[in-house]
């Protein structure tokens, strides 16, 4: 009889701990684009578009950050995020500085750096990669 009960405890148990399972899953956001807003898209140089994207998906020590992308195209609207690059630079200011200079691209910012990546292929007029530079100031 004890066995019964422990068996029906056990079932109960389970079935609310995959109810409770089901239930996140279902009201959870697999796309986190979702939560990004285009803050800004300009172009820098010839042939080099940057948009900025303002991402509120942080934590408790950087609720929210930026993410810069470089491109041959301007971004006007998110539809078509999925086709977005790797961003270049992730920071907690929206105010970085992206500028060409000759072939190369400088980017200067004032605050935390949580990515930075130069290995975005941006090439030039004539068809060759540009080179990618960083200047961090912490604050």
């Amino acid at each position: 009889m004890r066995e019964k009960m422990a068996i029906k405890i056990m079932l109960f148990i389970g079935g609310v701990i995959c109810g409770a399972v089901a239930l996140l899953y279902l009201f959870s956001d697999p796309d986190q684009l979702n939560k990004s807003h285009l803050v800004e898209s300009y172009q820098a140089c010839d042939g080099v578009y940057v948009s900025v994207l303002l991402d509120d998906t942080g934590g408790a020590t950087a609720p929210f950050f930026y993410q810069y992308y470089l491109m041959d195209h301007r971004v006007v609207s998110l539809k078509d995020k999925k086709q977005l690059p790797a961003p270049v630079l992730i920071s907690d200011v929206g105010s970085a500085k992206i500028i060409c200079d000759g072939n190369r691209i400088r980017i200067n910012v004032t605050g935390r750096v949580f990515e930075f990546t130069n290995r975005v292929l941006v090439k030039n007029a004539q068809g060759s990669a540009r080179h990618i530079d960083l200047v961090a100031i912490s604050q």
